[in-house]
């Protein structure tokens, strides 16, 4: 797929053993987070710490945050 060539040849620094590296484990996990609907991340960048983000949107379906 055309869209997927940037994260093919993109610069991916492991920040730590848990950084995904891989194009094609972060193209599985992208594509989990469009299921889902969320994404979350564990100690992926910086070692013992967790994250989550969730889109945030307006009452009238404008997403603004996550």
């Amino acid at each position: 797929m055309r869209r997927w060539t940037r994260l093919e040849y993109a610069d991916r620094p492991a920040y730590t053993r848990y950084t995904i590296t891989d194009a094609r484990k972060l193209r599985a996990k992208i594509k989990d987070v469009r299921v889902e609907g969320y994404a979350t991340t564990s100690q992926e960048d910086i070692l013992h710490v967790v994250g989550a983000a969730v889109p945030v949107a307006s009452d009238q379906g404008r997403f603004f945050g996550a």
